[in-house]
């Protein structure tokens, strides 16, 4: 259940949780945005000449994970399911967490997930940066709590 205060929460407290692959360790996380279409509709006998705006399909944008390379390889065996012709749906928990980690602010689920994109940051001899890997979610509906 969300959280409410008058100071908003800062957001480098959070915690990523895959349904049974990982969790945490996730440096960044773009999260989900709603959008929802836009009908232009006009009756054929209406009076007024003006069109009205009616809400259509729902459309979701991907969630995007990045964390440091550490040998695992739990994110790549999940793509790799998709990649071999069967999609592996999970449930996936972002919590927005409170400075001292004990409470959970915020909780986006996302039902039905399944990886997009799997994909890393190049790599640099003369560079000072961690291996990072990228994974892209593509998912059936958020819930907000």
């Amino acid at each position: 259940m969300a959280v409410e205060r008058a100071d908003p929460y800062p957001n480098q407290n959070f915690r990523v949780d895959i349904g049974g692959i990982t969790s945490g360790d996730f440096t960044v996380v773009v999260l989900p945005e709603v959008c929802v279409d836009v009908i232009k509709y006009r009756g054929g006998t209406s009076v007024n000449l003006a069109v009205r705006d009616l809400p259509g399909l729902i459309r979701y944008n991907y969630v995007v994970l990045r964390r440091g390379i550490v040998g695992n390889l739990d994110l790549f065996k999940w793509i790799d399911t998709v990649r071999t012709g069967t999609i592996d749906r999970r449930e996936v928990a972002i919590n927005l967490l409170s400075e001292d980690h004990t409470t959970i602010a915020i909780t986006w689920t996302l039902t039905r997930a399944w990886p997009v994109k799997y994909s890393f940051g190049d790599l640099n001899a003369q560079g000072t940066d961690v291996a990072v890997e990228e994974l892209v979610i593509a998912y059936e509906d958020m819930i907000m709590s």
